[in-house]
């Protein structure tokens, strides 16, 4: 099996009993959810004792609780109106190697306050959402601004070299630096923050503007 769909279940969560796969399993397919409640996503990510997958995708789901999940490489978010069910798909705690790659298609949840949440760490421990992130995709949200998205990439970048570029096996690690965005139908790219992005950000693409130190995108 190598890939997975669960649409629009209404399904019987009564079961309490123990998980019926050993914890923390590699199950290298794509997991889609379209149309889910937030209370099956979580018992199916119990039941199979919170599985790593390559792939895990969102569509018009919920979870407007925060969550254990199982981990991915890469998260694909798309058509979530809620700004708490994002934050609920990307709070859910990580292990460097998940979380690498989000892509965010017409999500109106997608705000400032969202993308100010992952530009600051949760408590005075250094706690961050979701602290791996290196690429971003986004495409058709509508309700932030190229500001709201550098104070992300900034906030990010900063602590990262604070911390001397530290890896996510390195001790002292915190937080990684976004290197990979691609950003179409969303909003206009402020002159400064293009100009922020070219020199601060490895690859960029926003609309029909390409950029980055590296280039090679």
């Amino acid at each position: 099996m190598s890939k997975v769909r669960f649409a629009n279940l209404e399904l019987d969560c009564s079961y309490t009993g123990p998980p019926i796969m050993e914890h923390g399993i590699d199950w290298y397919v794509d997991a889609d959810f379209v149309e889910m409640g937030g209370h099956v996503i979580t018992e199916y990510n119990r039941l199979l004792g919170y599985p790593y997958v390559e792939t895990v995708s969102y569509t018009r789901c919920s979870l407007e609780r925060p969550a254990a999940l199982g981990e991915s490489y890469y998260i694909n978010l798309d058509e979530i109106a809620s700004p708490t069910s994002l934050l609920g798909f990307l709070a859910a705690p990580r292990s460097r190697y998940s979380c690498r790659e989000i892509s965010f298609a017409n999500c109106d949840g997608l705000s400032p306050e969202v993308l100010h949440m992952l530009a600051m760490p949760l408590t005075d421990m250094d706690i961050w959402l979701s602290p791996n992130i290196a690429g971003l995709i986004i495409e058709g949200c509508k309700h932030f601004r190229s500001s709201d998205l550098r104070i992300l990439i900034e906030a990010r970048r900063t602590v990262h070299e604070a911390t001397g570029f530290l890896q996510d096996y390195d001790v002292g690690y915190v937080v990684t630096s976004i290197t990979e965005l691609d950003v179409q139908d969303c909003c206009e790219l402020a002159p400064d923050d293009r100009e922020w992005f070219d020199a601060n950000v490895e690859n960029v693409r926003w609309d029909d503007w390409t950029g980055g130190y590296d280039s090679g995108y």
